[in-house]
């Protein structure tokens, strides 16, 4: 966790590179101090070191169709995973240094950090505790530039990013009378791309509830304030702050009333409706519940600036579906806005949906990915220092036959940045199916695409939108040759189609690997 995570390799004659890695590893050092006491007493920790080597053919290694360069590329990937449990203490890590050589090409050799980690200590029985997360990968700049679902081609459009936290928090129980989380988060937020400034993220979070002992009157009260500081750009800082409390009547076992009331205070640049203000207000809220069995819960409310109606579905213990309706005239997604969650699980078949409404910026955003290569593209909203709402929805589907896996997804979310006045909509899907050949070898064939449009702000372009499309389609085999020993072969095509300033590009690869696993 305290490595150098630059794209290029460190410099060690270099001030500014130097200062970074200092406070990256300070950081984590005191994350590791937190711990120490923990990860010292008794448990079970299994260390799982991995060492991958690969050798890939590309025909266009500069993603470029007006100057295509075929290239041969080595990749040399030391690994390691952590997991464990020990008193009270949890940890979860995954780490590896991705190094590339390429024969040829505009871009030089590269070398990536890649790491997911949590880890979770009870520093005092059911009461306090402390997490800590950190993640480094590699994603794109601009939504709409030259894509490329890995680190292998010479995409000027990718960046590293680096995030890592902490949080303590308290959980604080009187008697059954009163239960609740008491936290404190930080993270930081980095990236290369010199694009969106690095940021700190402080969060304050408050969640009581009135305990077992009350059932016939029962109350909550929640406080949520968020800000992020950003490092070059403090104009662009943005706060959240919201109050909410809640009192219930149960009249019967099937029916209940309740009163909400609560409070929002945002302050970003931009406006997220037609109230000035990021739509600061209060709200009151006057409704009824109604729960005949375990299966059916039914409520809603109406009241001063806001109103919802909230339908909740356990037909069995394999599927749910919760869904809220909400018309509101304060916080940072005023209006008409709906959520929805759906889950169908059976011994072979998972179904999922989900959509949401909500606002957030670039920076929240890479807290929220992954670090790890998933094999899929991983496609984040355009970097830049500014606020915007989003509409997304999800489906997945996942089926499984004695020697198949099938996986199914397609997403949509349409995004309006509140400053500029840029809208982003973006569509895509992604699909596999894992065939097991058989007991040692498997074949993967994977399909991903993704479609994205863009406003066009510049003065000088003369279309309304710009248009992006990405498919890729790759074919894998998987061999086990021994208990600790991997091979694979992989076919790739990659290919994006825009009218902008990205252009076009066809790639074709062929990588074969090997992953030794030291167990």
């Amino acid at each position: 966790m305290g490595t150098e995570i630059m794209r290029s390799s460190w410099k060690p004659n270099s001030i500014k590179e130097s200062v970074v890695f200092c406070a990256r590893a300070t950081v984590c050092t005191m994350a590791v101090t937190f711990f120490l006491p923990a990860v010292t007493q008794a448990g079970e920790y299994n260390i799982y070191p991995r060492l991958s080597l690969k050798e890939s053919y590309s025909d266009n290694i500069n993603l470029d169709s007006s100057s295509e360069e075929s290239a041969f590329v080595t990749e040399i990937i030391p690994g390691v995973s952590v997991k464990g449990v020990g008193g009270r203490f949890k940890v979860d890590l995954d780490y590896q240094l991705q190094q590339v050589f390429r024969s040829a090409g505009d871009e030089d050799n590269s070398t990536y950090h890649q790491l997911q980690a949590d880890a979770t200590t009870e520093l005092t029985e059911n009461f306090f505790f402390l997490d800590a997360d950190a993640t480094v990968g590699q994603t794109s700049i601009v939504s709409t530039g030259t894509q490329s679902a890995d680190n292998i081609s010479g995409s000027r459009n990718r960046q590293t990013f680096w995030t890592a936290g902490f949080s303590p928090y308290l959980t604080p129980h009187m008697n059954g009378y009163m239960d609740g989380e008491i936290r404190y988060k930080y993270d930081v937020v980095r990236s290369d791309g010199g694009v969106a400034s690095d940021s700190e993220v402080h969060q304050q979070i408050i969640d009581l509830r009135s305990g077992h002992r009350l059932s016939q009157v029962t109350w909550s009260l929640d406080y949520s304030n968020v800000e992020e500081k950003r490092d070059s750009n403090r104009s662009n800082d943005t706060q959240y702050r919201s109050t909410n409390g809640e009192v219930r009547l149960r009249i019967n076992s099937d029916f209940s009333t309740f009163i909400q009331a609560g409070n929002y205070r945002s302050d970003f640049r931009g406006d997220t409706g037609p109230n000035s203000d990021n739509n600061d207000g209060s709200y009151t809220t006057v409704g009824a519940s109604w729960e005949p069995n375990a299966k059916v819960r039914i409520e809603g409310g109406v009241g001063k600036n806001n109103s919802f109606v909230t339908v909740d579905l356990t037909p069995s213990v394999m599927t749910s579906w919760l869904t809220t309706l909400r018309d509101s005239d304060v916080g940072t997604n005023t209006g008409k806005t709906w959520r929805t969650a759906f889950t169908h699980r059976a011994k072979n078949l998972d179904l999922g949906a989900v959509y949401f409404e909500d606002t957030t910026t670039y920076q929240q955003s890479l807290l929220e990915q992954d670090g790890l290569p998933t094999g899929t593209p991983q496609f984040t909203p355009t970097a830049r220092d500014e606020v915007f709402t989003r509409k997304r929805g999800e489906l997945s589907f996942t089926g499984a036959t004695a020697k198949s896996t099938f996986n199914l997804g397609t997403y949509t979310e349409k995004r309006s940045y509140q400053v500029t006045g840029q809208n982003e909509d973006v569509f895509g899907w992604d699909a596999s199916w894992n065939w097991r050949l058989t007991s040692k070898t498997n074949s993967v064939l994977r399909f991903s695409w993704q479609k994205t449009d863009s406003d066009n702000l510049l003065p000088t372009v003369q279309r309304a939108k710009t248009e992006s499309t990405f498919t890729s389609a790759s074919l894998r085999l998987n061999r086990r040759m021994t208990e600790d020993v991997n091979g694979n072969l992989e076919l790739l095509r990659a290919e994006q189609d825009s009218d902008g300033l990205a252009g076009n590009y066809v790639e074709n690869r062929i990588t074969a690997g090997i992953t030794i696993e030291f167990n």
